[in-house]
């Protein structure tokens, strides 16, 4: 088995790395990383996509590795969807639609309850409510492990579907090409580049030892969060909670895109 992933805040990469541990001969794969190659060919028997939900959708780098990524007729393919709340998506969905478009189709798709990382729109549940979530995401994900190891054909339900994609593609459109005008940066910046290291498609530059956001974010948020003195924030964030998966290491999430 091979498990692609993305992540921002570790919520996926977390999931990802226990999914893989579940299973034996599993490899970890950075999408990140791929992007840049040649149209990756995977001769593997289950090939998983573990990403977080992107405005109620999957993230446009997630959609562009997909339409690379050639599979087997055979290959049992599952997809992880992290996310605040599933009440409203349409990420398994689209991910469905994508590989319809190659010959293939979604033999499972699952959410996960987490933590969200978008502040822009609220603060972080209180700590214990985070704890108590992260503990019900572990069960989860111990479910998928079994249902993974038994080739189950099951994709879980998404409700307000339709609405959802089309806020997803109005964003992606409209909305996303614009984002790098909320970003803005505090005197507290120490130029350290964590910023830059961390973003997944090298959206930001250093002038002068201060981050510069360019025109193809992700809307992922990575940098805010992981920035060590909370100098960046995306509109109205100024004095909300930070986030990063309590078991995932800044590091890590750097090197998920560091051999780009």
């Amino acid at each position: 088995m091979i498990v692609y992933y993305y992540s921002a805040t570790g919520n996926s990469l977390y999931v990802a790395k226990e999914i893989a541990g579940g299973i034996n001969d599993s490899t970890l794969m950075s999408i990140p990383r791929q992007l840049d190659q040649p149209g990756p060919v995977d001769e593997k028997d289950i090939v998983g996509l573990v990403f977080p939900m992107h405005y109620f959708g999957v993230p446009p780098l997630v959609r562009e590795f997909i339409e690379k990524l050639e599979l087997k007729p055979s290959t049992y393919v599952f997809a992880v969807v992290t996310c605040g709340h599933h009440a409203f998506g349409s990420a398994l969905y689209q991910i469905s639609r994508l590989l319809q478009d190659k010959g293939k189709k979604l033999d499972a798709g699952f959410y996960i309850d987490m933590i969200s990382n978008y502040i822009p729109l609220s603060e972080l549940p209180p700590p214990a409510q985070r704890r108590e979530r992260l503990v019900k995401a572990d069960e989860k994900v111990r479910q998928i492990v079994r249902m993974i190891k038994e080739r189950q054909h099951i994709v879980e339900p998404e409700y307000f579907r339709w609405p959802c994609q089309a806020i997803n593609s109005y964003w992606r459109s409209s909305l996303l090409p614009r984002s790098q005008a909320k970003f803005t940066n505090s005197a507290a910046c120490t130029g350290c580049g964590m910023c830059a290291e961390v973003c997944p498609v090298e959206n930001i530059r250093l002038e002068s030892g201060k981050p510069i956001w360019q025109n193809h974010c992700q809307e992922c948020l990575g940098c805010l969060h992981i920035c060590p003195v909370q100098s960046i924030d995306f509109g109205k964030t100024q004095g909300r909670t930070r986030y990063r998966h309590p078991k995932v290491a800044a590091a890590e999430l750097i090197q998920t895109k560091a051999e780009r």
